[in-house]
């Protein structure tokens, strides 16, 4: 008597190791998927912190009118359809006319997505 076909046993067998490759690939997909989403949010955040002490420049260096919106140390933002808030902290420093700006970044739910540092001399 010839057998054809697979068993039983080899069928779940086979379906079992289905099942871990496709967990596996599912894992990975999902967690590269997280990773972009959290990169364009970091990306995003560094752009709009980035622009705000570029603006805070171009203000002290006389660049722009001192009336402008460039003199404000916190607002709302709306990039890559979400809306970010921001602020800038001004500090003394040791050196003579040196001045330390950090702005930072956050969601509306507060978290914080970029915090950048620049020093600058007033002219």
């Amino acid at each position: 008597m010839k057998k054809s076909g697979f068993t039983l046993i080899e069928v779940l067998v086979a379906l079992l190791v289905l099942s871990v490759v496709l967990s596996g690939t599912y894992v990975s997909i999902n967690n590269f998927s997280q990773q972009k989403r959290m990169l364009q949010q970091r990306w995003t955040a560094h752009s709009i912190g980035w622009n705000k002490l570029m603006a805070v420049y171009q203000r002290n260096r006389g660049w722009n009118a001192p009336e402008d919106s460039t003199t404000q140390s916190r607002g709302n933002e709306k990039s890559q359809g979400r809306k970010w808030q921001w602020e800038i902290l001004v500090e003394p420093t040791l050196g003579q006319d040196m001045f330390r700006y950090e702005v930072e970044v956050a969601d509306p739910e507060g978290k914080v997505h970029s915090n950048l540092v620049m020093f600058m001399v007033q002219p």
